[in-house]
């Protein structure tokens, strides 16, 4: 890692240059991830950069307007169709005619026509690469990102390692930065104490990327664990009504909740998802343990969200040593000793675990802004025009 200091010279040298009215457009094309968006923009603000998104517009026929939500009047943003390359010369033309955007920023930049895109705008590009090994299986995306105005972010470091050793040439070009900022107040919110502690699992229910096996299991080795504690899905997702059918046959009803789904979309609004999240003791991302990509080269979302809100996580030791997150840890598979202890925890040591998780959410905010100082004074030197 860096030296601190060394990252902070860098902020103060690109402040006084970035500073003069320079503005920035993030471009989205896939429907999914807009919740990285907000965590871009602050660092961007915080090296006195002013963006603009422009983002799919299928994002709203599925989940909704996620900023309205969680930044309301943060950053300017604009949903506009992706889906034809009349929409893709449309958005081009548009981009063209911002004279005023120092570099353009993509999310997610893993896929050759993305990279492409990019590469056609006559601007330096830095690109969020949210699966490293997707980007260094296409050719034509190393190479593109070889040019000295294309810079790399990734969204954790062990996703940047991965990256750095596939390309060795990447070494000072690539950029870790935390997907963790919601908005101003998000981590103001505190579980009701008068409530059984809530053990929330983020994200979409998909029988893949989750081990819901662990979560029968423990309910099975301790039953008592009913009464003391309620484990709330937060999606919606592929295998969700399988997943009610078997917690309603194991009797588990009132163990393991669900938040409601809107009947026209199939999804759980951001309203609905964010009021129930709040409420949460812990976050329980429920990696399998034969997913090693998550470990590796990927990042879960479900500890962006617990990050971003000050949730402490409730962690395999394994996931614990990559994410080096403030976390109630369990050994291997054994997710009942952990839910127990989650149970369990005196409220003063659950206060402590709290606020470690507001000190890491600060820390990791001033690290954005030094990373992102860093990739922009590596790809956008100081004496551009």
């Amino acid at each position: 890692m860096r030296g601190k200091s060394t990252l902070i010279s860098v902020s103060e040298q690109m402040r006084g240059f970035w500073t003069r009215g320079r503005t920035v457009a993030i471009v989205q094309f896939e429907a999914v991830h807009e919740e990285v968006i907000p965590s871009v923009c602050h660092a961007l603000k915080e090296n006195g950069i002013t963006p603009t998104v422009f983002l799919n517009h299928e994002i709203l026929t599925r989940r909704g307007d996620i900023f309205a939500r969680i930044c309301p009047g943060e950053f300017d943003y604009h949903y506009v169709p992706v889906s034809s390359p009349e929409d893709w010369h449309m958005l081009k033309t548009r981009l063209l005619a911002r004279k005023k955007d120092a570099f353009v920023l993509i999310n997610t930049y893993q896929r050759p026509g993305i990279a492409k895109f990019g590469s056609e705008l006559g601007k330096p590009v830095l690109g969020i690469v949210h699966n490293p090994q997707i980007f260094l299986s296409h050719k034509d995306c190393v190479e593109t990102a070889l040019a000295p105005n294309v810079g790399l972010m990734t969204l954790a470091d062990h996703a940047a390692s991965y990256l750095i050793a596939g390309q060795q040439s990447f070494m000072d070009k690539v950029a870790s930065l935390t997907p963790l900022y919601w908005g101003p107040e998000i981590a103001q919110s505190d579980p009701d104490p008068t409530l059984r502690r809530r053990v929330v699992v983020p994200g979409a229910v998909n029988f893949s990327n989750r081990n819901y096996d662990f979560l029968f299991d423990a309910f099975a080795q301790n039953p008592g664990l009913q009464g003391r504690l309620e484990v709330r899905i937060l999606g919606g997702g592929p295998d969700r009504t399988a997943l009610e059918i078997r917690v309603h046959e194991a009797g588990l009803d009132s163990a393991i909740t669900f938040s409601t789904l809107n009947p026209d979309t199939g999804f759980v609004d951001h309203q609905v998802y964010f009021d129930d999240l709040r409420r949460a003791a812990f976050v329980l991302p429920l990696l399998p343990l034969n997913r090693q990509d998550y470990r590796t080269y990927k990042i879960t979302a479900a500890l962006s969200t617990a990050q971003g809100f000050c949730i402490p996580p409730l962690l395999d030791r394994w996931t614990a040593m990559v994410y080096r997150i403030p976390a109630l840890e369990f050994q291997g598979t054994q997710l009942q000793g952990g839910l127990v202890a989650a149970a369990d925890m005196p409220d003063a040591d659950y206060a402590a675990l709290r606020a470690q998780m507001h000190d890491f959410r600060a820390d990791r905010l001033a690290r954005n802004a030094q990373e992102m100082a860093y990739l922009i004074a590596q790809t956008c030197p100081a004496n551009s025009p």
